[in-house]
C-alpha cells in the first residue's frame, strides 16, 4: 500500500503538477500529505488520480489535481485563520486547505457527498474542518468574515454574495467564464472598501455556480 501511494504521489507531482508550473515546495508537500483515493469510492480509485476532473454519479465533481494546484498557487504562503471552501464534495480540497489554515468551513450542497465527507473526516481524525450542507450560492454567513474563500469549480458571474463574506483583507480564488467563453482562474483581493481582481491561467473546469 505504501509503495502504491508513492507511485500515485510521483504521478501527481511529476506528471500533473510540475508540467503545469505548480512547483512550490509547500504545495507539492500538501499533495504528498493527502491521499486523493480516500475521497472516492473504492471502485473509482483507479481513475481518481489521473489528471482529469472526476465526476461523482450525481454530476458533482472533484477538480483535477493540476487545477487545484493552480488555485493553491495563488494563496499558499499566507496563514489563514478562517476559510470557506465552496463545493467541497467529499472533502479532498478541504483537507488540503486544513493544512494551511486554522479552521475550514467545508460547504457542500449535495447531501450524499456531505455525508460521505463527514465520515471521511471522522476517519482521518481531522478536527479543524466543519462540514456544512447548504446552498453554495449563499455561502455561510454564520461563520463570516473569512480571510479566504476557495471555490471548487467555474462560475458564470462575479460571486458578489461570497465576496461580501470576506474580511477587509481577504482573498477569494475561483474559476470564471469570461465574455470570450474562456474559463480562467481568478483571484480577488479585498482591501477595505475596494476589491482587486486578477486573471491567471486558462483551465478546463466544469460549471459549479
Amino acid at each position: 500500500i505504501i509503495m502504491k501511494q508513492k507511485i500515485i504521489d510521483h504521478n501527481i507531482i511529476n506528471n500533473q503538477l510540475l508540467p503545469n508550473k505548480v512547483n512550490k515546495e509547500s504545495i507539492l508537500k500538501l499533495f504528498k500529505q493527502v491521499n486523493r483515493n480516500m475521497f472516492v469510492d473504492e471502485d473509482d480509485r483507479n481513475i481518481a488520480n489521473i489528471d482529469e476532473n472526476f465526476y461523482f454519479s450525481n454530476k458533482r465533481f472533484l477538480l483535477k489535481s493540476s487545477t487545484i494546484g493552480k488555485l493553491l498557487n495563488l494563496i499558499v504562503g499566507n496563514n489563514f485563520s478562517n476559510v470557506l471552501n465552496v463545493g467541497s464534495t467529499t472533502g479532498y480540497s478541504s483537507v488540503l486547505l486544513s493544512k494551511i489554515s486554522n479552521f475550514v468551513l467545508s460547504l457542500e450542497s449535495e447531501i450524499s457527498l456531505h455525508e460521505k465527507e463527514k465520515k471521511i473526516l471522522k476517519f482521518l481524525e481531522i478536527e479543524n474542518i466543519r462540514s456544512i450542507n447548504g446552498d453554495l450560492h449563499k455561502g455561510c454567513r454564520d461563520y463570516m468574515p473569512y480571510d479566504l474563500i476557495f471555490i471548487n469549480g467555474c462560475l458564470k458571474r462575479t460571486p458578489s454574495i461570497l465576496l461580501d463574506q470576506l474580511n477587509n483583507k481577504g482573498y477569494l480564488v475561483c474559476i470564471e467564464l469570461n465574455k470570450y467563453n474562456l474559463k480562467k482562474i481568478v483571484k480577488y483581493k479585498k482591501n477595505k472598501y475596494t476589491t482587486e481582481k486578477k486573471e491567471y491561467y486558462i483551465v478546463n473546469a466544469p460549471l459549479l455556480l
